[in-house]
């Protein structure tokens, strides 16, 4: 076993907008003390958001064995010198109950062992962040397979928020350009095919918003119907039992859009999880649900799929790929039933962005107001600036609600399909995920 110090290699990457200095990192030492502990002593030249990956002969040692990674970083740093701390393998860091004084954990050879190091800017930041919904503190990370634990851990279902960056682009295809044979029922009110622009990043929640995420932030477990008696209770999903999940309550601030995110009461859910985190977190407008859904793609009706998954003529049921590709990523009436309800969060197959349930399971608030017709949807076509980070109708009673649930057919959960509610509306049906913007 090799017990000098020695330089680490490293790899970093710049992935920002272009800044009076480029960041860069410096590692000073990288050293393995009697106890097993690795130390690594770097500088960083410019405050960045730094993510580290620790890596023997090029393959990634994973999340599952960073959870000991200690120091600053996967968040962000200021200018300056720091250590990290690391203790190789679980295995060998946890102490046998009947270790005797002069136990110490196995030594590992730093030889072909090295950290990468990756610099990002605030405004494309990396792709996962996970916040402590206790005190609001933030960590990034390059991938959900570099998470501590595995993003299926029970704490990112309960103490902690795991949110997937969704990337601004020019020229998002909204809607459908599949005429579902000939029912004109479900097509008119997802069309017609429209072109959407972000113009920044957002991230949104890879679960939907769960009962033990809101004892979390409140201290008290929500009114809910389903999971109450499973041992699992803080993994499955708030849902609407009482009026406390109709929007108006859950968001308060009836001003959307006049006010934006400023118009969430303090004294609502979301109020209490912003005041309890320090951000603002918000329900997602359509554009951004249907967006992340659909794992930035366009034109799919079923996420993981490219193209369109055919349905019968005249009817609201899929053909049979269909059904069997949601029977893969989808909790509906075709899996479950108004009896049995919705599933732990993260149960079925997620998007290609690592997204779960967004089809089925529960339906999911949006910001927007708007009947599920295509008034707004033409609009955008007839006025282009609307399309450009879609707010939704300003005149409409309704909300939006998108992505089935599970007592909803097939038909309904679709990435394009829509639904709508009054704000006052709650139903044990009804769920919701988060969203955070970034900055222009």
């Amino acid at each position: 076993m090799k017990s000098a110090t020695k330089v680490l290699s490293v790899l970093f990457a710049l992935a920002c907008s272009p800044v009076l200095a480029t960041p860069v990192v410096t590692v000073n030492s990288f050293a393995q003390t009697p106890s097993g502990l690795v130390k690594i002593n770097y500088s960083l030249s410019e405050t960045s958001i730094v993510t580290v990956d620790i890596q023997t002969n090029g393959v990634s040692v994973g999340g599952q064995n960073l959870q000991t990674l200690e120091g600053e970083a996967n968040g962000e740093v200021q200018t300056g010198t720091y250590d990290l701390r690391w203790w190789p393998l679980r295995e060998n860091w946890d102490r046998p109950s009947d270790a005797t004084d002069a136990w110490r954990p196995p030594r590992i050879d730093l030889a072909g062992v090295r950290a990468v190091f990756t610099l990002w800017s605030g405004v494309h930041p990396p792709d996962y962040m996970v916040m402590d919904l206790s005190n609001g503190a933030k960590r990034y990370y390059a991938s959900a397979a570099a998470i501590p634990g595995g993003v299926a851990d029970v704490r990112y279902k309960s103490t902690h928020l795991v949110l997937r960056l969704c990337p601004m682009t020019d020229n998002y295809m909204m809607g459908t350009a599949n005429p579902y044979g000939t029912d004109h029922w479900i097509q008119g009110k997802r069309t017609p095919y429209h072109s959407v622009k972000f113009t920044r990043d957002f991230y949104i929640g890879i679960y939907e918003f769960t009962q033990g995420q809101y004892k979390t932030v409140t201290g008290s477990w929500p009114s809910c119907k389903w999971g109450t008696d499973s041992d699992r209770r803080a993994e499955f999903p708030m849902d609407g039992k009482s009026s406390m999940l109709g929007q108006n309550k859950l968001r308060g601030g009836n001003d959307w859009p006049t006010r934006g995110h400023d118009a969430i009461d303090a004294t609502s859910i979301l109020g209490q999880i912003n005041g309890k985190t320090g951000v603002t977190f918000d329900l997602p407008t359509e554009a951004q649900w249907e967006y992340a859904c659909r794992g930035g793609r366009a034109g799919c009706t079923i996420y993981n799929r490219d193209g369109y998954i055919p349905y019968n003529d005249d009817s609201h049921t899929p053909k049979k790929e269909a059904t069997e590709c949601l029977a893969r990523v989808a909790v509906c009436d075709s899996n479950s039933s108004a009896e049995k309800g919705p599933q732990v969060v993260g149960t079925m197959d997620p998007n290609d962005w690592g997204i779960y349930d967004m089809l089925g399971n529960l339906q999911e608030w949006c910001l927007d107001y708007g009947k599920h017709d295509n008034t707004f949807y033409q609009a955008c076509v007839d006025d282009p600036t609307l399309a450009v980070d879609p707010v939704g109708s300003t005149t409409a009673a309704e909300r939006i609600l998108r992505g089935g649930s599970y007592k909803h057919g097939t038909w309904n959960a679709t990435c394009d399909a829509r639904s709508s509610a009054g704000g006052t509306w709650t139903d044990e049906s009804i769920g919701f995920r988060l969203t955070l913007e970034l900055g222009e």
